[in-house]
């Protein structure tokens, strides 16, 4: 792959990793005027965001036509902007239009990708650190309270809603032990030959033991052995050091805007 095919990879995986929240029986997948989003149902909790744009043109005029539906809420304030939003000047309309770019300069956030022949030359992982694929619902509340726990800080997600992750062939659920205690977390979602490493968390108490590592690794070696070619990623500022240990390569920083919602007089 080129550098633009591995950028349109992370993309798909990125879209293919928020269309999958609108799996659960409480939240929603929109679509409206080139705009497409995930948001919470009524009096529901979950993630609201738009991850997508296919608009033939975008002017000044364009968004406000989309101003009420995102001063009520209906349309999620956070947008997060990949390098193949159309058209390409999206990020200068929108924050004319009153969006602020929340991105940090500092600790930037970037779309990642790793070729899954390199994971032949990656390091083995501690030994003390024990992985296990999640099979059962009992394991898979134990992933989602260390998820909840030490990637979001609130109960983003519930066996309530999300048991039916469980049952799809396309995702993957990994937990990993340390002296027979569930400290750490990753997951993947297949898209025909590729895969997004999504929910890579560790117990804050835990970490720097190599837990993380040895969790994706066995998560992404058994992508490999399944015929995938390539994962992707987007990786946080705290997370980029172990990604690089594990081959994955930046391929573009993240852009987050957040529309400013106007006070009423």
């Amino acid at each position: 792959m080129n550098s633009k095919q591995y950028i349109k990879t992370i993309v798909e995986g990125l879209e293919v990793y928020f269309r999958t929240f609108a799996l659960a029986d409480n939240m929603l997948h929109c679509q409206t005027d080139g705009v497409e989003w995930i948001a919470p149902s009524p009096n529901g909790k979950g993630p609201a965001i738009v991850f997508g744009t296919s608009l033939d043109d975008i002017s000044e005029d364009r968004v406000r036509r989309l101003m009420p539906d995102l001063q009520n809420g209906k349309i999620p304030a956070l947008w997060v902007l990949s390098p193949l939003f159309e058209p390409k000047n999206v990020r200068d309309t929108l924050i004319a239009s009153g969006f602020k770019d929340i991105s940090s300069k500092e600790m930037p956030e970037y779309g990642m990708a790793l070729d899954m022949k390199s994971l032949a030359n990656i390091s083995a992982p501690n030994k003390c650190v024990e992985v296990k694929k999640v099979t059962s619902e009992a394991d898979f509340r134990l992933w989602i309270n260390v998820v909840n726990t030490a990637l979001h800080g609130w109960d983003l997600l519930t066996i309530e809603h999300y048991s039916i992750w469980l049952n799809r062939g396309e995702l993957s659920f990994y937990l990993g032990y340390i002296n027979g205690i569930p400290v750490s977390t990753a997951a993947a979602i297949q898209n025909g030959r590729t895969a997004s490493l999504e929910f890579v968390s560790t117990l804050v108490q835990y970490r720097k033991q190599g837990a993380a590592y040895a969790v994706c690794l066995k998560t992404l070696q058994a992508l490999r052995d399944k015929g995938i070619r390539t994962a992707t990623l987007r990786s946080s500022h705290e997370g980029f050091t172990l990604y690089k240990k594990l081959g994955f390569k930046p391929y573009y920083e993240q852009m987050l805007l957040n529309f400013q919602k106007q006070q009423e007089v």
